[in-house]
């Protein structure tokens, strides 16, 4: 049960995923195009003129497909480097205090 809902939740994030402009075309279009090359093409591992039983194999590559973009997404993702906040600097109107420097932490 925890597979299929972890699997859900990998569906769900598929659509923020495709829609981020930091993460190149290429990673987003590479599995889905096989899967639908697989879909497209007459060799199957169960013919397609078996009704309903035909059509399994072609819904479990496109899911599988799903789930293998969605992980090599957030792979891509994790090995990105956060960009870092540009540090503000104010200067007082008093000479005699140095700059304040107002910048904010993130801690993991």
């Amino acid at each position: 049960m925890s597979t299929r809902t972890t699997r859900l939740k990998d569906l769900a994030a598929l659509w923020p995923l495709m829609r981020d402009p930091k993460i190149p075309f290429w990673a987003k279009a590479a599995i889905p195009a096989i899967a639908a090359a697989y879909v497209i093409s007459p060799v199957d591992l169960i013919p397609d003129f078996l009704v309903g039983v035909g059509q399994l194999d072609d819904v479990g590559v496109m899911l599988l497909a799903a789930t293998a973009t969605v992980a090599v997404l957030q792979k891509f993702f994790a090995n990105q480097q956060p960009e870092p906040e540009p540090v503000r600097v104010r200067t007082t109107d008093d000479p005699g205090s140095g700059p304040i420097y107002d910048t904010t932490f993130r801690v993991k």
